[in-house]
């Protein structure tokens, strides 16, 4: 919750950013790309972490972070220290993300985990509809943007609370591949081709509206809020109603409906920008599937897709902010189709393979 709340509600601060420290929208965008860039460091210091110190401290040490991510935006008062601030901020969410997917693999049975995974991220979905309102409402009473960030301190302590009482020990629990690297360089990229595209569009869509449909903050936060809603709600039906017989299926229809409905805002629609959020049970879905393919590696290979994603979302941020200046942020949009076309691609690819090579397990039944 901690986790997606800090890294949605940076979209809708970004015009707010830009005019506050009187920057352009491509050194605004730098405030997102050196956040990924050091989320790749951040992640995969969580293998050494874990591996010494356990979950349940590794977890603690997170939520402290988190809450010091959101202290210390009050000190920031320079466009220069917004982008070390930026960096720091993003290694932690990307720390906290990765830590909930860990959890949820350690804590789950296999036949169980797509359901799991799916209220795990409905949590994404649930808390970052709320991201945009809350913006809007601490900005238009007048408050400073720093105080968007730092409510976040209020979840902090509730969740401290709950993992000295909930979370069990455990010691040197994270076990590792006898390779470095994931085993197949097919998933990272997959899984950073679809982030990249699903964080574009929402990470962008005020901006689009803002500048593109001449909206304000206020009139453009509730179609954020319902992109967010859709995706809660999808992850939340499949949490209830997915087989596993039919993943596949709800791999490749949520997928298609992202591209209709992606093409049908561009074609003059903001209120269909919303409906992508129906991609929401891609993720979860295709994460616990990777997982039971690969049963032994999947600690380690959950952290090196993560990493991945995280070096793709800088790329992407990076074009995205060089783009809109030059071209437009009406051109510049059509980004996330292009990562999402990529990831399309792969997807099929890596079907199959699972049907060539024997990658997947029987699916259990539940």
């Amino acid at each position: 919750m901690l986790s997606s709340y800090l890294d949605s509600v940076r979209g809708p601060l970004l015009p707010t950013l830009s005019r506050h420290f009187n920057i352009s929208y491509q050194e605004t965008g730098y405030f997102l790309v050196l956040g990924n860039f050091s989320a790749i460091f951040f992640t995969l210091l969580l293998i050494p972490l874990l591996r010494h110190w356990g979950e349940k401290r590794v977890t603690i040490l997170i939520l402290l972070l988190l809450g010091g991510s959101g202290l210390g935006s009050f000190g920031v008062s320079t466009s220069s220290l917004l982008w070390v601030y930026g960096a720091f901020v993003g290694g932690v969410i990307a720390m906290g993300g990765a830590m909930g997917n860990i959890l949820i693999l350690s804590g789950s049975e296999e036949r169980y985990r797509s359901k799991f995974f799916c209220l795990l991220h409905c949590f994404y979905g649930f808390v970052s509809l709320l991201s945009p309102l809350v913006a809007a409402r601490v900005l238009s009473a007048g408050f400073r943007w720093h105080t968007v960030l730092g409510v976040s301190v209020v979840g902090v302590v509730f969740c401290l609370i709950y993992v000295f009482k909930k979370l069990p020990d455990g010691y040197g629990t994270f076990e590792t591949v006898h390779s470095s690297y994931p085993p197949s360089i097919l998933i990272p990229c997959l899984f950073a081709a679809y982030v990249a595209a699903e964080v574009g569009t929402s990470m962008w869509m005020t901006t689009y509206l803002l500048e593109h449909r001449q909206m304000n903050v206020a009139e453009s936060a509730p179609y954020l809020s319902l992109f967010f809603l859709l995706m809660g709600f999808t992850r939340l039906l499949t949490a209830f109603c997915l087989n596993p017989l039919h993943e596949k299926s709800w791999l490749v229809g949520s997928i298609s409906l992202w591209a209709f409905f992606f093409l049908m805002g561009h074609l003059g629609s903001p209120l269909a920008l919303s409906f992508t959020g129906v991609i929401g049970p891609f993720f979860p879905i295709l994460l616990s599937r990777i997982s039971r393919n690969f049963p032994r590696e999947w600690r380690s290979l959950a952290v090196w897709l993560l990493s991945a994603v995280q070096g793709t979302l800088a790329m992407s941020h990076f074009f995205m902010a060089a783009l809109v200046p030059r071209l437009g942020i009406s051109v510049a949009y059509w980004v996330p189709f292009l990562f999402m076309l990529i990831a399309v691609m792969l997807l099929f690819v890596y079907f199959r393979k699972e049907n060539a090579g024997g990658l997947e397990k029987p699916l259990p039944t539940v």
